[in-house]
């Protein structure tokens, strides 16, 4: 059997920021080891492990991936892709793939009222959220299992 070479230190601080990626994002977006791998057009959830836990080393292909189903921008994980990768991110903009047409929608609205009406839309949204937590668990679970099938 042959052994692995030791990740370098760039290498294992891209795990490492991977690690805090999923640690953050598992939840809010409905995540599982499986269902990244899937995402990722992975045959099983080992790659994502081997990724996840440093036994391999990220490659720039799985980073894109990844960053994809985290809805980052992928130097977030690889910082030094930035020489490669234009530094659009998903907070600056509304033409990129990452956003639905709804959310596009809902974005160009709510770029046309005040501060104070978007501070209480989003107060809103945020209470609503907090008080159906367990729904939008269930019906974002049922959307990823659509989308997947």
């Amino acid at each position: 059997m042959t052994k692995r070479r030791e990740l370098t230190q760039q290498e294992l601080d891209a795990a490492t920021r991977l690690q805090q990626i999923w640690n953050a994002k598992k939840k809010e977006l409905g995540l599982t080891q499986e269902k990244v791998a899937q995402l990722c057009e992975w045959s099983n959830q080992s790659a994502f492990g081997a990724y996840l836990l440093a036994r391999v080393p990220l490659n720039t292909d799985a980073v894109l991936r990844l960053a994809k189903v985290f809805k980052i921008h992928p130097t977030e994980i690889m910082p030094e892709l930035a020489v490669l990768l234009p530094t659009t991110t998903i907070e600056n903009t509304t033409e990129s793939d990452v956003f639905t047409a709804e959310e596009k929608t809902f974005i160009k609205m709510l770029r046309r009222v005040t501060s104070e009406q978007k501070k209480d839309t989003i107060e809103t949204i945020k209470e609503f959220i907090r008080n159906n937590q367990v729904v939008i668990e269930e019906l974002t679970q049922r959307n990823m299992n659509r989308q997947v099938a």
